[in-house]
């Protein structure tokens, strides 16, 4: 992590890893683990020029106590400690583009690929992106997709990338928008995503986007045949409560190869027919997580009883205990929690929260006294919504950092916390969501689920390898 820092955060290098060593004493506190008097020998001398003594000597105390660790005894402190990475022949390589927190990057490795290269806009996404997976510093690309160096695009050219998967953000996806989208200057991440691929020549592409593509399937299908003349392509929609995720997430998926030998269309029906079973009820994944009480004051960071924390063992909670849990954690009894926070809420707005019953929105006669937009409620009526314990969630997204009054907790008068919402998008317990408190949300919703992940990169390995 310490090498992230200091590549993509040379300006505020001190500042990041300070906050850094606070997280990782947290846990040595939780763990009542006494940090090494090391010396300088832990830190790269490069980096002390970046530094105040203090600071400097602190972090070589913290590493060279994360190097004595036993190995797999503090197995979230081992997130935290160099990466030894070791090529697997027996993988496939893939590529993510517009990566966040790696949701499908987690799901891919899951199902047996090996990621070769990853390009992210935000630096914090990153952050969770490496923390999170065993990965080299050296595949890491924050940015815009268009500053991707043409030497990178050639060595991946080169490297038999048999899978690239992406996102690109399109503001075009409305029947209203006439531009085509290729063409489109708002557009230029869709584009840019497009080029790519021809420049890299994977086997097999993915992209993965919002239901709204499907306005303009037909325009982004002709895109892709005049721009990849040598890829078949075909475009088909998802739902992740059918692969065993508790939450309705439709997203639009189109599939290509170049492979003569590959049919699209037959990998796409298997995606399409093989289901998980029965839906999960979104109490499988809320199970056995601390109780949160009403957050009073609006500190971003305050943690206790109450607001929660950024990371504890302090409260009751497991890992396992149903079979959702058990399936996302691997069975792992993973002790230290993350990310459970509570956010603020007003006391008008947690009185709505305590009287609409399950399943309800805005235009509950329960609150129509206290509604403060109930001369508007067909307009409004999400802007407040109780979740059903019994049913699958909506759709988990980026905006909850703005507003978790439309995601209201089935049985505690707030809104889901990020490690809540992690939990219905399948993310495991000890996946650690980096950046600021805002951004957590934020990486949640913008992530492919797990689960649906795995799903996917399970059934294109099995036509590929």
């Amino acid at each position: 992590m310490i090498d992230l820092y200091f590549n993509f955060y040379k300006k505020s290098f001190n500042k990041k890893l300070h906050g850094l060593l606070l997280d990782i004493e947290k846990i040595f506190s939780i763990n009542k683990i006494e940090a090494l008097q090391a010396g300088n020998k832990y830190l790269d001398s490069n980096y002390e020029a970046h530094l105040k003594s203090e600071t400097w000597e602190k972090a070589n105390d913290v590493f060279a106590t994360l190097d004595s660790l036993e190995e797999g005894r503090y197995s979230l402190l081992d997130k935290f400690k160099s990466k030894k990475i070791e090529k697997n022949n027996d993988s496939a390589l893939f590529v993510d583009l517009f990566a966040g927190a790696g949701g499908l990057s987690y799901g891919l490795e899951e199902a047996g690929f090996q990621q070769a290269f990853t390009n992210e806009l935000i630096p914090e996404f990153l952050e969770t992106y490496y923390l999170n997976r065993n990965t080299s510093l050296d595949s890491l690309a924050p940015g815009d997709i268009k500053q991707i160096s043409n030497n990178t695009i050639a060595n991946l050219k080169q490297s038999n990338i048999q899978l690239l998967v992406g996102g690109p953000p399109c503001q075009g996806f409305s029947n209203a928008n006439r531009q085509r989208l290729i063409d489109d200057p708002r557009n230029h991440l869709y584009k840019y995503f497009v080029e790519l691929i021809k420049e890299v020549q994977p086997r097999v592409f993915l992209m993965e986007n919002v239901r709204g593509m499907l306005n303009k399937s037909e325009e982004i299908m002709q895109d892709f045949s005049t721009n990849l003349i040598n890829y078949k392509t075909t475009i088909f929609m998802l739902n992740a409560k059918e692969f065993g995720v508790p939450q309705h997430r439709e997203r639009v998926f189109i599939l290509g190869t170049n492979d003569k030998n590959l049919d699209v269309n037959e990998i796409r029906d298997e995606l399409l027919n093989t289901k998980a079973g029965d839906f999960i009820p979104i109490s499988q994944a809320l199970e056995f997580l601390p109780k949160l009480g009403n957050k009073e004051q609006k500190s971003a960071y305050l943690e206790n009883d109450i607001s929660g924390y950024k990371f504890t063992n302090k409260l009751e909670w497991s890992s396992t205990g149903n079979e959702y849990l058990n399936k996302i954690n691997q069975n792992r009894n993973i002790t230290i929690l993350s990310n459970h926070m509570n956010r603020y809420n007003n006391p008008r707005d947690i009185e709505i929260f305590t009287n609409l019953p399950q399943g309800e929105d805005s235009t509950h006669p329960s609150i129509e006294e206290i509604m403060p937009y109930k001369s508007r409620t067909g307009a409004f009526k999400d802007k407040y919504f109780k979740l059903r314990e019994d049913h699958v969630s909506k759709t988990i997204t980026a905006h909850m950092d703005k507003d978790c009054n439309s995601y209201i907790h089935p049985n505690q008068p707030r809104g889901l916390s990020p490690r809540e919402a992690a939990r219905i998008q399948s993310f495991p317990d000890d996946y650690i969501f980096m950046g600021p408190k805002n951004k957590w949300y934020t990486q949640i919703g913008n992530a492919v689920p797990p689960l649906l992940a795995k799903h996917i990169g399970t059934t294109i390995k099995k036509y590929i390898l």
